[in-house]
């Protein structure tokens, strides 16, 4: 079986919503929704019956997007053979497509090296990328020491799929590798949850607790803190006493927490961890999140 054909076995044997390609062998023909780049190097397939609500006016070489499920999807392709000023310009092009596009995903075969992602040193091309995708606000879903690519003269990481943090906070499972693709490159398999149309926000409200007041810690606090009524300073003022109010009953809820129904917390390092962790289980339940594939090819 060629890595084509496989390549479309296995997106829809294992029901994927959308397959980021890079370096692929041929474009897919109707029925099929495949979009690809000018360069017929990077590609989108779209299953599942999901529409396009977005996608480019005119194709441009070595990436492609469109907009699926109110995702922004980037797939790119940036092979070897590019000097340093063509990749430089090529992710310039990129930069100024998805700026102002959000949620988003910038996801392909950069044949860049990094030890900002497992890479066992950082090339130009490398700091090229890091610094085109700082200002998109990215952060890098495959991170770790996994290789993405294996081949007989070694192995490397680069194949890289970012997306916004608001996308990484709805990470359900990720995984690199584990599908027979007959390529020296591993597939990068994740699943997104699927965003609620936001409710109305809830106003919190601080209302004073008199039977609940710890007069010896709101004495030690009021009296204690010198810094409002320090010359110069707010101490006297309306504003200066409400702070200081604020801050000493602030002191007494760290001792006393407020009781948060079903708010889950990971005890990561990491505010993207933290945030993905909190999720509902029971809203993972209620719907298949989405399923992506990035590398196949």
């Amino acid at each position: 079986m060629s890595a084509q054909s496989l390549l479309e076995q296995t997106v829809l044997e294992h029901e994927f919503d959308i397959a980021i390609v890079s370096d692929q062998y041929r474009n897919l023909q109707s029925p099929y929704t495949w979009l690809a780049d000018a360069n017929k190097q990077a590609a989108i397939w779209i299953l599942g019956g999901h529409q396009v609500q977005e996608r480019p006016t005119r194709a441009s070489p070595f990436f492609t997007w469109a907009r699926v499920k109110g995702i922004y999807i980037f797939s790119i392709y940036a092979p070897p053979r590019l000097t340093d000023d063509e990749f430089a310009a090529l992710l310039s092009d990129i930069e100024d497509e998805a700026r102002r596009r959000r949620p988003l995903i910038v996801a392909g075969d950069f044949n860049a090296w990094s030890t900002e992602w497992g890479s066992v040193r950082t090339t130009h091309r490398g700091m090229v990328l890091l610094d085109a995708l700082a200002p998109l606000d990215v952060v890098l879903f495959n991170t770790g020491d996994t290789p993405t690519f294996v081949g007989e003269q070694g192995q490397s990481i680069i194949d890289l799929t970012f997306a916004s943090d608001e996308l990484a906070q709805r990470v359900v499972s990720l995984q690199v590798g584990g599908l027979d693709t007959t390529s020296n490159h591993q597939a990068i398999l994740y699943e997104l949850e699927d965003a609620r149309p936001p409710g109305p926000a809830q106003r919190r409200s601080c209302r004073w607790s008199s039977p609940s007041l710890n007069r010896e810690a709101f004495q030690t606090g009021w009296g204690g803190d010198r810094r409002f009524g320090a010359p110069g300073g707010d101490g006297g003022s309306a504003r200066g006493r409400h702070g200081r109010r604020l801050r000493c009953c602030d002191d007494q809820d760290e001792q006393t927490p407020p009781k948060r129904a079903g708010l889950l917390v990971d005890g990561g390092d990491s505010c993207a961890q933290r945030r993905v962790f909190s999720c509902s289980p029971a809203r993972l339940e209620s719907k298949r999140p989405t399923r992506l594939g990035h590398a196949l090819r």
